[in-house]
């Protein structure tokens, strides 16, 4: 964790003399060009950063395996479940400048015999977590607080060593990909360390991992100040040809030099909503000069970017812990700002954490405190749903030309096509008041997208959020037809102010597709179509319901099979897998008929 930037109190000023008003342009476009879409999203840039701060993973994510809260190890079940919904790319652990303080040999073994501050979840637990959760995992080591920049170097690095070869003859199967060598040695996490000096305690411990997983595991360096690039200059410079990655950190806030004394996260004025946006659409700025100071040094992009640190940065809730704030409208709209940049600079980022997870800054899920069995999904956690058919994807290339609100692009976007050719574009308006019309111009498709439908994430107002003793306010709903329109190769978007919406398009009628999964939601139910052509019903109830689902062809006019069922109260799934399906496209008609309610969506099995 930084704890202060100048920049951004420099930014803080300018931009409160700003004045709400929407500089048109013209009409909003952007081309997109399907044929030159090479570069792949890497599914770690949906990531995020697990470290004992706040909540996140004591009181938050880890509860212990004596709590009556449902877990596995000690970790919670909903929370583990919620990681896998959303399709978390990677997990970066046990932190940043926590990771400096954390001595790996507490955090192993019988949990009785532990000690029993911070080190509850320890490398089996996090080992487990990952595999739950399909992440990518992401382990950050320590390199100054059990020993000393005084002493040699090699007693480190054989830390460092022991760690690693402890988790590989442990786990075996376990395919660690990145490992973080220090945190923000600018003095971030409380030491400052020059840039010659970090460097070569890098160096030495990045030598010594290098054979125990046979050169495949990817090594990173960290970042000076965000505003000293020639600390960061140095490093780059050091560090290249040892380092396969260069973690890079920046938070949405206000004020740095006073935490204490930030926005509030909840029932904010309407003025405060476009300056946070201004904050988060800094990062734009500073990341190219990054990536440019990479380009200059690694012209073979062999280092790639990691924004290992992001999010909102507001005050704390009043009776809560350390870091403990809500999501609301705003937060969507920072998400997925940060996510369509990520994406849109895929060559160069390929690594992105925010922070945190569960109950710490901008979380994707909070629970009570003391922890109880209620979760709250927030915003946040549904923009990285909604943004999860981009991992694995290619992107594709766009030029956007946009109206602008308070010198800000009214509208950003990123676009991909996946491995079945679908493609998936990510819109976002952050106008608040004002609805835009984009024209999206598609060229280089082969063979042509006739089909088009529409996921959204948005709320009544700005300020909406999810808490714990009212419904949802912000979560993913179908798009009415009637705001898009595709022709040809233009496909025409109507965007509701402050909204997120998520396109896809392809050549044949397809449900929405994640990957190998196609998912779509009504009221109660949600029908998601799987490997082995098995068709999945989650459903929530509270009364013996009889439910009858039919597959029919594609043109609803014949009845592939039924399943007459009872569903139980509660929130739980219902598997059915059909029998002697024929159908050349694999593309079917799903119905579900409860009662007074019934539900029908196309769906695709994949092979």
């Amino acid at each position: 964790m930084k704890r202060f930037n100048l920049r951004r109190i420099i930014i803080a000023c300018t931009i409160f003399g700003t004045v709400n008003v929407c500089t048109a342009f013209g009409s909003n476009t952007v081309t997109l060009s399907v044929d030159k879409a090479t570069d792949t999203i890497q599914k770690e840039v949906y990531g995020g950063l697990l470290e004992d701060w706040g909540s996140d993973i004591y009181g938050g994510l880890f509860v212990g395996d004596t709590s009556s809260i449902p877990n596995t190890s000690g970790m919670r079940n909903d929370v583990i479940a919620g990681l896998k919904e959303c399709q978390i790319g990677q997990l970066q652990w046990p932190g940043c400048c926590i990771a400096e303080q954390y001595i790996w040999t507490k955090g192993i073994g019988d949990k009785t015999k532990r000690q029993k501050n911070g080190y509850g979840m320890g490398t089996d637990e996090y080992v487990q977590l990952c595999s739950l959760t399909n992440s990518v995992p992401f382990i950050q080591c320590n390199t100054w607080y059990d020993t000393s920049y005084n002493e040699s170097n090699k007693l480190i690095a054989a830390s460092a060593a022991a760690w690693l070869r402890y988790i590989h003859a442990n786990y075996p199967n376990f395919n660690l990909k990145w490992f973080g060598i220090g945190n923000e040695p600018w003095g971030g996490c409380g030491i400052h360390i020059d840039s010659a000096t970090y460097s070569n305690t890098y160096d030495t411990i990045a030598d010594s991992i290098t054979s125990i997983y046979d050169g495949k595991l990817g090594r990173i360096s960290s970042s000076g100040l965000f505003a000293d690039l020639v600390y960061s200059t140095y490093v780059v410079r050091k560090t290249l040809g040892k380092a396969e990655g260069f973690a890079w950190h920046d938070y949405t806030t206000l004020n740095w030099g006073d935490l204490s004394n930030s926005f509030p996260s909840i029932n904010y004025p309407d003025s405060q909503y476009y300056i946070i946006i201004k904050q988060a659409e800094a990062v734009k700025t500073w990341m190219k000069v990054m990536m440019d100071t990479l380009d200059k040094y690694d012209y073979a992009n062999t280092m790639k970017l990691m924004v290992t640190e992001w999010g909102t940065w507001y005050d704390s809730i009043p009776g809560t812990s350390k870091t403990y704030q809500q999501s609301t409208v705003r937060d969507a709209q920072v998400a997925a700002y940060h996510f369509n940049l990520f994406n849109n600079n895929c060559k160069r980022v390929t690594v992105a954490g925010i922070g945190q997870p569960v109950n710490a800054l901008q979380s994707l899920f909070l629970s009570k405190i003391p922890a109880t069995t209620s979760l709250v999904k927030t915003p946040t956690f549904y923009v990285f749903k909604l943004f999860a058919p981009h991992q694995k994807a290619r992107m594709i290339p766009s030029l956007l030309s946009c109206d602008q609100v308070n010198g800000m692009d009214v509208i950003n976007e990123s676009a991909s096509i996946d491995s079945n050719g679908v493609m998936h574009v990510s819109l976002a308006n952050i106008h608040k008041d004002s609805s835009k019309t984009i024209k999206i111009a598609i060229s280089g498709a082969s063979p042509h997208f006739q089909y088009a439908r529409g996921q959204i994430i948005n709320g009544p107002t700005i300020q909406s959020y999810n808490g714990f003793d009212s419904a949802e306010n912000v979560n993913i709903q179908n798009f009415d037809s009637t705001n898009y329109n595709l022709t040809d190769t233009v496909l025409t978007v109507n965007l509701p102010a402050h909204s997120v919406v998520m396109m896809t398009l392809s050549a044949t009628p397809i449900g929405i597709i994640s990957r190998s999964i196609s998912v779509v939601k009504q009221g109660r139910f949600s029908v998601a179509a799987v490997k082995g052509n098995r068709i999945v019903l989650t459903y929530t109830t509270n009364k013996v319901m009889p439910v009858k689902l039919s597959l029919l062809s594609v043109d609803g006019r014949s009845v592939v099979g039924t399943y007459n069922v009872t569903l139980e109260p509660g929130k739980k799934n219902l598997v059915w897998q059909p029998r002697n399906m024929t159908c050349g496209n694999n593309i079917f008609i799903v119905k579900v008929d409860a009662g007074t309610e019934s539900m029908s969506h196309r769906i695709v099995f994949t092979k």
